[in-house]
């Protein structure tokens, strides 16, 4: 899920009249699946959703590099690495995800306890919005991630009981904005320094290396 940039377009929309004629937003969902396309697609033409909610099949870098923060609500606990966090961060887009597989690893910084977005249990939608909003806002400690002598102490908790318009003004902030660019290259860096081809090559040649060690170590024993 992608949140994409600022649209002043479209604005005589057919909405619910519970929720904002006016937002300037709109959630891209990334990725194919057919048995439960159909089922998404229901949900968001049920809320009047589809203007803001836009199914953009696989991912690319278009889609990366026009969003404000990614989101991956994987629900297996067995799944491996993420590619698309790697992919997102990256683009220099901080992560909202689930804790799930390595996701936990990409996006921290676990010998500082530093993450460069938000990490919650999976199946937990609840968390995951709150995520989502705390990372949007740059509230909850994040933009001390950016500048420690930052003394704004903020909590999305606080936020949410000025409203619907608090969390609008505070999220599309220019100063926000650029905490929340700054937060997603600071997540490109630690996945080139982490995750870059030259340590994947490095480490592989390393393991074939003890297996082929091991196996003549063996083999002599044998003889």
């Amino acid at each position: 899920c992608n949140l994409d940039r600022d649209r002043n377009r479209n604005r005589n929309r057919n909405l619910d009249p519970n929720l904002d004629p006016n937002r300037n937003s709109d959630c891209n969902l990334d990725g194919s699946n057919n048995t439960s396309e159909i089922e998404i697609l229901n949900l968001i033409s049920s809320l009047n959703l589809t203007e803001h909610v836009i199914l953009k099949g696989h991912p690319s870098s278009n889609i990366y590099s026009t969003g404000w923060v990614f989101v991956n609500s994987s629900t297996t606990e067995d799944e491996d690495l993420s590619l698309t966090i790697g992919e997102a961060g990256l683009c220099g887009l901080p992560v909202v995800c689930t804790d799930v597989g390595s996701s936990r690893e990409v996006i921290s910084d676990l010998k500082n306890n530093i993450i460069y977005g938000s990490i919650v249990p999976p199946q937990k939608p609840n968390q995951l919005a709150f995520a989502q909003l705390r990372v949007l806002c740059m509230t909850n400690g994040l933009r001390q991630i950016i500048n420690k002598k930052c003394i704004d102490t903020l909590t999305i908790e606080e936020l949410i009981k000025k409203g619907t318009k608090g969390i609008e003004v505070r999220m599309n902030d220019p100063s926000i904005k650029k905490y929340r660019q700054e937060l997603g290259l600071l997540l490109r860096k630690r996945i080139i320094e982490k995750f870059s081809i030259d340590r994947f090559c490095r480490e592989h040649e390393q393991l074939l290396w003890l297996s082929y060690l091991s196996h003549k170590r063996e083999k002599n024993m044998t003889i």
